[in-house]
C-alpha cells in the first residue's frame, strides 16, 4: 500500500502538464545537452587560470575560484531547460515541506556517510592491486575541500570559497540537474524506477566515489519521490556535504587521520576493515530504505 501510494504521488507530481501539453513539460528537457555543456566547461574553464593567477598569485585560491567559475555551465543549462520546458518554480522545486519531515529526512546522513566509506573500500580495494597508481591519483592524494592546503596565502579566504562552492552552491545545483530535471524527464520517458536508476548513475560519474554517489543518488531520489519536495534532497545533500567539511576541519586541526588519509596503497590496503565495519553498520538500513521507498 505504500509504494503504491508513493508511486501514484510521484506520478501526478511528475506529469504535472502545461496547457494543452499532455505529456507534461518535463519531456521537453534535452539530458545530451548537459553532458555537452559540461564538457565545453572542463575545457573553456582552464583558460581562464593564467588571467586569475596573474592577479591572485595564489595557485591553491586561483583553483578554488576556478571551480566556482566552472558551475556558471550547469546553472546556465539548468535556466535554459527550465525556459525550454515552460517550468514554473513549483514544477520544478515541488512543495514546501513540513519542518518535521524535514528533520526526519535528515536522518539518513548518517548512514549515507557510512555507506559511502565503506563503498569506497569495496570498490578500490581489489582495484588497488590492479591499478595502484590509478587508486593513488584519484582516491588517495590529498585533495582540501575547506582546509587550506600547506603554504597558501589566503588560508581564511580559501576555506570560505571551498565552502561556498561544497556546501552551497554544489549540492543545490547538483539536486536542480539530478532530481529536478534529469529524474523526471527519465521518469517521463523511461519511468519512475528507470529515472532513479539512471540519473544516480549520471550523478554518480562525477565523483571518485562512484559506488558512494550511486547509492546516495537512489536515497535522495526516493525522498524526492516520498516528500514531492526537491527542498528535502537539497536539505540533506547540504547536510552531507557539512558534515564532511567539519569531519576534514576537526581532523585537520587535531592532526588525526581522515578515512582516506594514508600514506599510499598499501597503508590504504591494510585498514580494509574500516570499510568493512561501516558497510555491516550502514548496508542493512539502505537496503531497509529502500526497500521501503522504492516504486
Amino acid at each position: 500500500m505504500i509504494n503504491r501510494l508513493v508511486y501514484s504521488k510521484f506520478m501526478a507530481f511528475a506529469s504535472r502538464s502545461s496547457a494543452g501539453n499532455h505529456e507534461g513539460p518535463f519531456r521537453r528537457v534535452r539530458v545530451r545537452s548537459l553532458l555537452v555543456l559540461v564538457g565545453l566547461g572542463l575545457i573553456i574553464t582552464p583558460v581562464f587560470w593564467l588571467p586569475i593567477a596573474a592577479v591572485v598569485e595564489d595557485e591553491d585560491l586561483t583553483r578554488q575560484l576556478l571551480g566556482i567559475a566552472f558551475f556558471t555551465f550547469p546553472l546556465w543549462w539548468i535556466l535554459r531547460q527550465r525556459k525550454r520546458a515552460n517550468l514554473s518554480l513549483m514544477s520544478l522545486v515541488g512543495e514546501s515541506p513540513a519542518p518535521g519531515t524535514v528533520v526526519r529526512s535528515l536522518t539518513v546522513v548518517l548512514p549515507l556517510g557510512l555507506a559511502s566509506i565503506g563503498s569506497v573500500y569495496l570498490v578500490y580495494y581489489p582495484l588497488s592491486f590492479l591499478a595502484p597508481g590509478f587508486v593513488q591519483i584519484w582516491l588517495l592524494d590529498p585533495i582540501y575541500f575547506v582546509t587550506p592546503p600547506p603554504g597558501t596565502d589566503y588560508p581564511v579566504l580559501y576555506a570560505a570559497l571551498g565552502g561556498l562552492a561544497g556546501i552551497v552552491i554544489a549540492p543545490i545545483l547538483e539536486e536542480l540537474i539530478f532530481r529536478g530535471l534529469v529524474l523526471q524527464r527519465w521518469a517521463h520517458k523511461w519511468g519512475p524506477r528507470a529515472g532513479i536508476l539512471g540519473s544516480s548513475a549520471l550523478f554518480a560519474v562525477g565523483h571518485p566515489d562512484v559506488l558512494g554517489a550511486f547509492l546516495v543518488g537512489c536515497v535522495l531520489s526516493a525522498l524526492y519521490l516520498r516528500t514531492r519536495s526537491l527542498l528535502v534532497p537539497i536539505a540533506c545533500h547540504v547536510a552531507n556535504n557539512c558534515l564532511s567539511a567539519l569531519a576534514e576541519l576537526v581532523f585537520s586541526k587535531y592532526d588525526m587521520p581522515g578515512p582516506f588519509d594514508v600514506a599510499g596503497v598499501a597503508e590504504f590496503q591494510s585498514e580494509w576493515w574500516q570499510g568493512f565495519t561501516c558497510l555491516i553498520v550502514a548496508a542493512p538500513w539502505v537496503v531497509y530504505f529502500l526497500r521501503r521507498n522504492w516504486p
